[in-house]
């Protein structure tokens, strides 16, 4: 069994050090530059022994995991038993995660996934409105059938991308969700792994401003993703309104 590891990149320089363990413990590094500005980052992954795309611009999160998976489908000629493993650039990736996945052989796996406010991933999933578990033992007694996750240290299994691509027009956020929700039409449900892993999500530690912009963008990915459920498409931004005016401290986000 070989790991494909895609890691996206934005405006940031490629550092060796963060995957070098990686590396060495058998993980094929893809890294997509969606960066806007020139980082130098071809050379810097080059001299690392990954695999570089330049995306020539931010294309979106959805349209870089599409060029990596082609890029691995066409070059590399993985093995059904294979696994792709979604890596962020802002998550703490313990050096041994590759051999917890190695052990597994079930279609998509789910680690522990902590940020600032508490158990992010695995999450509960019910007509599409996604929800933090209370606990890591509500997630991991969870029914497979309800659960979703994010991207982070998601590990797909590489038949599941048979005739499947993640929606462009989705820029950013949900793809992961939108990805579980199709695996569910087909019978295929995610494995949770109690192995604990600590991201810094944007979404926690932004600055108001950058909170308003992003916020601005996701707006976009969800209506995409309720499609014609417009009524709970309401519901979930009016939430989310709320959920940052309160946080902010600022009526302007109720707009």
């Amino acid at each position: 069994m070989l790991i494909y590891g895609i890691i996206v990149l934005y405006n940031k320089i490629f550092e060796k050090t963060s995957y070098e363990a990686l590396m060495e413990n058998g993980v094929t590094l893809i890294v997509c530059d969606n960066s806007t500005k020139d980082m130098g980052n071809g050379k810097k992954v080059a001299d690392a022994g990954a695999y570089y795309i330049s995306m020539g611009g931010n294309k979106g999160l959805a349209c870089a995991y599409n060029r990596a998976i082609d890029m691995i489908r066409d070059e590399l000629s993985p093995d059904k038993h294979d696994y792709v493993c979604l890596f962020d650039d802002d998550t703490e990736i313990p050096v041994n995660y590759p051999d917890e996945i190695k052990l597994r052989h079930e279609p998509i796996l789910l680690p522990i996934v902590n940020d600032g406010i508490g158990l992010m991933s695995p999450c509960l999933m019910k007509d599409k409105i996604v929800k933090r578990f209370g606990s890591v033992k509500e997630a991991l007694r969870a029914d497979e059938r309800q659960i979703t996750g994010i991207n982070s240290c998601m590990a797909v299994r590489w038949d599941c991308y048979d005739n499947y691509r993640y929606d462009e027009n989705m820029f950013l956020d949900y793809i992961d969700h939108a990805f579980i929700f199709e695996m569910r039409k087909r019978g295929i449900y995610p494995t949770v792994l109690n192995y604990k892993i600590k991201q810094h999500f944007s979404a926690v530690e932004d600055t108001k401003k950058r909170a308003a912009k992003r916020f601005a963008k996701q707006k976009a990915d969800l209506k995409i993703f309720y499609g014609d459920r417009k009524l709970v498409y309401y519901y979930i931004i009016m939430r989310k309104h709320i959920k940052l005016a309160l946080k902010y401290r600022d009526i302007r986000f109720l707009k």
